[in-house]
């Protein structure tokens, strides 16, 4: 018996069992590609916990995830968003600094302001009350 019809004869449960302990993403991902019910399966293990870095270039990786029409979205209990260009503080001297001041103000706005509506469109593209912990 081929791998794949014994694969169809298992109930959703045992294949639910099966993908649990498939940890890496990109495994996850390749389980996404095999069929329409492993698809199903591995979508709500690979969207269960999503980690972001919002605001600046990390947001053009969220255009993709950010559809209303992603499947995944309906599967997120735990979202934790970090934004690493509004924390990265850099090894500059204090004279380098003061001398950017004013742009670097700037930019952390925009960078805020950036993470800010990736944030509330997050929130507004998951269906309510799936939350589990957002942080």
């Amino acid at each position: 018996m081929a791998a794949s019809a014994f694969m169809e004869h298992l109930s959703t449960d045992i294949k639910s069992l099966i993908v649990s302990f498939v940890t890496r993403p990109k495994d996850l991902q390749a389980l996404c590609l095999v069929c329409k019910q492993l698809r199903e399966i591995a979508t709500r293990h690979l969207y269960r916990i999503v980690e972001l870095d919002v605001g600046g270039e990390a947001d053009l990786r969220l255009t993709a995830f950010l559809r209303s029409t992603n499947p995944g979205l309906a599967h997120i209990r735990e979202i934790s968003l970090t934004s690493s260009s509004l924390n990265d503080d850099g090894d500059e001297s204090d004279d380098d600094r003061s001398s950017v001041m004013t742009v670097d103000n700037t930019e952390e706005s925009l960078l805020s302001a950036q993470a800010h509506f990736a944030t509330r469109l997050i929130l507004d593209l998951i269906p309510n009350n799936i939350l589990e912990r957002f942080r």
